[in-house]
């Protein structure tokens, strides 16, 4: 899910554009409780902000997130490169300085840490803090295509039990 902040932010870098080509609207949020189905909830944003350009969040896949943002690069003139690991990065005065598990170094002037929470690139700065607590919960995600032509629409439900809590998107392909 793109929220309407960050497709604000990605303007600048036209992978909005591209967000914009290939995502879909989440237009509500169905929440159930023990199996009893409790209403819905709009995920627009046009109400509480009408300038937005954005009132609706996007849902797009993490391959066609990673497939978008390679094709905006290589537009630009920029090489995508995979299977290639960072051992250690160090910000210069004006660049940066990546060294790859083989030993080789690079410059650059930006690096994107798309490796999550144990990200060397957000670990790498001292000063970056990201402060919180281990929470005990089971967290799964599953990207998969539904074949049902009743599926029209991009929605968001919430299914809460006794046993726990299940968050599901459907969206077109």
């Amino acid at each position: 899910m793109i929220t309407s902040r960050t497709m604000t932010i990605l303007e600048n870098t036209g992978l909005n554009e591209e967000i914009l080509s290939r995502g879909t609207v989440t237009e509500a949020l169905d929440i159930h409780f023990n199996q009893r189905y409790l209403g819905a909830v709009s995920m627009s944003l046009a109400a509480s902000n009408p300038t937005t350009r954005y009132p609706y969040p996007f849902i797009l896949s993490q391959p066609d997130v990673e497939a978008a943002l390679e094709h905006v690069l290589n537009k630009r003139g920029t090489k995508v490169e995979f299977e290639r690991e960072a051992i250690s990065v160090e910000e210069l005065k004006d660049y940066v300085e990546i060294t790859l598990i083989s030993g080789q170094r690079l410059k650059a002037r930006y690096v994107v840490g798309c490796d999550g929470a144990h990200s060397l690139v957000r670990h790498s700065r001292k000063e970056w803090k990201f402060e919180g607590r281990p929470v005990n919960v089971i967290w799964a995600q599953c990207d998969g295509i539904i074949a049902d032509p009743q599926v029209q629409t991009a929605r968001g439900a919430f299914f809460v039990g006794s046993k726990g809590i299940l968050y599901f998107i459907s969206y077109l392909t």
